[in-house]
Order: C-alpha cells, then sequence, then structure tokens
C-alpha cells in the first residue's frame, strides 16, 4: 500500500490519529487474519518482506533454536511481535470504541482478538494452551517470551467489557489458559536456545505474571489464581525499585572488577561495558533497551490495581512516576532514543556512543553483527509511545505531577513523523553497516497501536481535547 508518511510532519495529533488508523487497519493482518509486527518501507509503500530483502544481509543464525529448520529472515521479522502488536491495537480499539461508539473501532477490536485467537490455537493444536508462540511465518514456532503476553492480556482485559458473550467465553477460556500453561512449567522457558527462569525476575516480568493470573480471577473468581497471584507477589521487588536500580547496583559492584582489567563476555550491562571498555569513561556502564521494562511493568501494575486495588503496597502514581522516570535514559529533546547509550553510575548522567570499529567475529555478543559494534542508531520501538501510552495514568491520577505528566505525553505524542515509523532510524547513512541496511527500511506496527492507545485514552480520561 502506498503511503506518503512524511505528511505526519505537517499534521496535529489529531489528524495523526485519524491518517494513521485510516491506512494501518489495510496492512496490518496477513491473508490468514494474523498481526505483522512489522513490514517494508519501499519507497513510498508499506508492504510485506520479500526474500529478496534479505539477499547479502547478515540475519540471525535461526539454527541456533529453530530446531525444524522452519524459520527464515522474512518470517522472523515480519512476526516478531505479533501477540504484542495484536493486543496493543485491540487495547487501543477499545479505547476508540469507547470514546466515539464508532462501530469501526469494534470490528477492529476483533480483527485484533482473532489474530490472538488464531495463535492461541496453534499451541492448543499442539496439545499446549497457553503457548502464545512467536508465529514466524504466520505458523506455530517454539519461541515466545512473558513481554507478548502482557500485549494480549491487555488488549483482552480491555475488549472484554465490550466483547460479545460468545468471545467473552473465549477471553476466559485464554486467560485461564495462559496462567495454567506457565504455572504447570514453572514460567521456565527455553529462549533462543538459552534456559530462563522468569520466576526468578523480580520486577516487569513478575508484574507481568501477577497480571496475568489476576486476569483470571478477575474473570472467574477462582481462588487457584488468586492464591498463585500472591504467591508470585511475595517475591516482587518492583514496587520499591526499578529493573534499572538492579543494573546499576550490579555495575558498581562490578567497578572494581573492572581495575582488574578487561573481562571475557557474560552478558548484561557489566559483560557489555566489558567488551567496550575502551569507549566508556571512569564509572560508566553500557546501556540498551533497558527502559521497555518500564512499559510492561505500568501496563500490568495497572490491570492489578484496577482488579484488587488493595494488592499493591505502593502508591500508585508513586510506583508509575518511579518507573515513568526510566523514560529518559538515552532518549534526547527530540524524543529519539539511541539504542545505546552510557550512564555514569556514580552520577545518573548519560550519553549517546560514538561509531565504533566492528569486532573481530569471535567476540559478537550472541553472534550478532549488530552487537559486534557501537553506534548512534536511534531506536523507536517501544521507547517513547510506550511510555506515553503509561505516562497518560499519570495524568488521570497524580495530582502532584499531572500537568508534568500531560506535557510529556503530549510531546511525545506531537513527535511522531515518519521517522519514528521505524525500528530503527540512521540519522546520516553511517551507523548501519552495509549489509544491516536491512534494518533500516523497517515500519513497526506498535508504533501506531501505541501511539493509538495514548491518544484514544487520553480523550477518553479527558486530558485530550
Amino acid at each position: 500500500m502506498k503511503v506518503d508518511l512524511t505528511q505526519l510532519t505537517c499534521m496535529d495529533i489529531h489528524r495523526k490519529a485519524m491518517f494513521m488508523q485510516d491506512f494501518y487497519e489495510k496492512i496490518m493482518f496477513d491473508d490468514n487474519g494474523i498481526s505483522y509486527s512489522v513490514k517494508k518501507i519501499d519507497g513510498d509503500e508499506i508492504r510485506p518482506f520479500r526474500p529478496l530483502d534479505f539477499m547479502n544481509c547478515a540475519v540471525p543464525d535461526f539454527s541456533v533454536w529453530d530446531t525444524h529448520n522452519t524459520v527464515n529472515a522474512q518470517g522472523y521479522y515480519s512476526y516478531e511481535d505479533s501477540v504484542m502488536t495484536a493486543g496493543f491495537y485491540l487495547a487501543a480499539q477499545c479505547y476508540r470504541y469507547r470514546v466515539t461508539g464508532d462501530k469501526k473501532a469494534l470490528d477492529e477490536a476483533y480483527k485484533a482478538f482473532r489474530s490472538l485467537r488464531i495463535v492461541y490455537m496453534f499451541g492448543v493444536n499442539e496439545n499446549k494452551p497457553g503457548f502464545m508462540c512467536k508465529p514466524y511465518g504466520g505458523r506455530l514456532s517454539n519461541q515466545t517470551v512473558m513481554d507478548q503476553y502482557i500485549g494480549a492480556i491487555w488488549g483482552m482485559f480491555e475488549f472484554f467489557p465490550i466483547a460479545s458473550d460468545e468471545t467473552k467465553c473465549e477471553i476466559i477460556e485464554m486467560s485461564k489458559s495462559f496462567a495454567d500453561f506457565w504455572r504447570k512449567n514453572q514460567y521456565e522457558l527455553y529462549y533462543f536456545g538459552n534456559y530462563w527462569d522468569m520466576k526468578k525476575d523480580y520486577h516487569a516480568y513478575n508484574a507481568i505474571i501477577t497480571a496475568m493470573n489476576m486476569a483470571a480471577w478477575h474473570y472467574t473468581r477462582e481462588d487457584l489464581y488468586l492464591a498463585e497471584a500472591e504467591r508470585i507477589l511475595q517475591d516482587a521487588k518492583w514496587m520499591y525499585e526499578t529493573n534499572m536500580d538492579v543494573l546499576k547496583r550490579d555495575c558498581l559492584s562490578a567497578l572494581e572488577e573492572r581495575r582488574e582489567g578487561k573481562k571475557a563476555f557474560e552478558g548484561g550491562p557489566v559483560g557489555f561495558s566489558n567488551l567496550y571498555a575502551d569507549y566508556l569513561e571512569d564509572d560508566e556502564f553500557l546501556f540498551w533497551e533497558s527502559t521497555a521494562h518500564a512499559h510492561y511493568l505500568a501496563l500490568s501494575a495497572d490491570i492489578i490495581n484496577r482488579v484488587k486495588p488493595d494488592m499493591i503496597a505502593a502508591d500508585m502514581p508513586d510506583l508509575m512516576y518511579k518507573w515513568m522516570d526510566l523514560w529518559h535514559y538515552g532518549v534526547g529533546e527530540d524524543c529519539a532514543p539511541f539504542y545505546w547509550y552510557a550512564i555514569n553510575i556514580r552520577t545518573g548522567q548519560w550519553r549517546s556512543m560514538p561509531l565504533t570499529p566492528l569486532l573481530p567475529r569471535e567476540e559478537w555478543p550472541y553472534a550478532e553483527k549488530f552487537e559486534g559494534y557501537l553506534s548512534q542508531i536511534r531506536y523507536f520501538s517501544l521507547a517513547s509511545f510506550g511510555q506515553a501510552a503509561e505516562i497518560t495514568y499519570l495524568s488521570n491520577t497524580d495530582t502532584k505531577r499531572k500537568d508534568e505528566a500531560r506535557l510529556l505525553a503530549m510531546k511525545i505524542l506531537n513527535s511522531l513523523d515518519g521517522t519514528r515509523m521505524r525500528v530503527f532510524y540512521d540519522f546520516d547513512g553511517e551507523q548501519l553497516l552495509p549489509d544491516l541496511r536491512h534494518l533500516y527500511n523497517m515500519f513497526y506496527g506498535n508504533s501506531v497501536n501505541l501511539y493509538l492507545a495514548t491518544y484514544w485514552r487520553g480523550k477518553l480520561i479527558g486530558i485530550i481535547d
């Protein structure tokens, strides 16, 4: 479909919302009804990926975890965040319907739910009800992660009050299955070939798991789900600290090790900082993508609080503000987040990183070329619009910071243009290596979904006229 994204620059936030809704609903779903998460920007056209788009490109080695050899670059990029994307769009259309009463919004909500239902049935047909895979290539895969679930949980939670009786039954079935599947599997999975015990994440993922069980309890009032939520919540640390607090603490404890010399790569900010120590100043550590967890946490806490307000032993506005305050890391006045940035652990100040030479192949983290050098590439993903969606919560509930939160949400919404519809933005054409250029012209559906969710939720609660 031909779309002139440059028009967004000249539009106010209201026209942007109408413009994006008009074109996005025409390109969001594949022929089987599954939502794309990313598509190709090809000149003035947004289209599905083709095999030739990845010719001579450095793409991930799927054989590490794709044991059935069914995943290729086209299917991987197209559907990586499909479940999350459908859930976010579902929530946005529910807010839109509640504001306007427009049947078209309700129709779009049903399309988004159908996408979630199709992926859910992939798991059912493999005797794994509740397993919401990343549907690479539009079919079952063995990959998922908990952040995909918060999209589905949020969307269905907003959809339930306006859904048909038949669809309500499906939402209840799916919500119970989500909780049952992960409880029986002890919240453990293999993600891209690596074992991961998610119950040992006491921050955003703890909140997602709790919200998952609280949603199931909300629909059913079965004691099993409330008891499980309470059990998981006993280990929670997110009510008094953020994931960034933990990362900073880990980095502080690693300062002495750094002085002893360069360490082998071991993952996380400490490991990456050891690898790129030559480009860091005293007391600095390297970070990337760290603020997305604030969005997952805020959505989860909102759902938990709405289901059972006494469940969270913290002041909700203060909790939201603590996590939303992470938004500024790596983000300049232009609301364009850097993928890579350094934080001084002593002062809290951050700076962007320079473009660096490519490391030897054997030193690439996770064998990924993109991770094998630093750059000033901008990364839009969830960093801007994900935060805006939950900053609206503060605007509605926190009298102390209401005006501040509203102004920040409006700033983010006003910043949306054709550039910010991409996953990555290479501002000077030098930040992506030639065989990574496929990452540049990628249209990211969640930029639209989270913009629309913020806009319509803002209208619903009265912070957007």
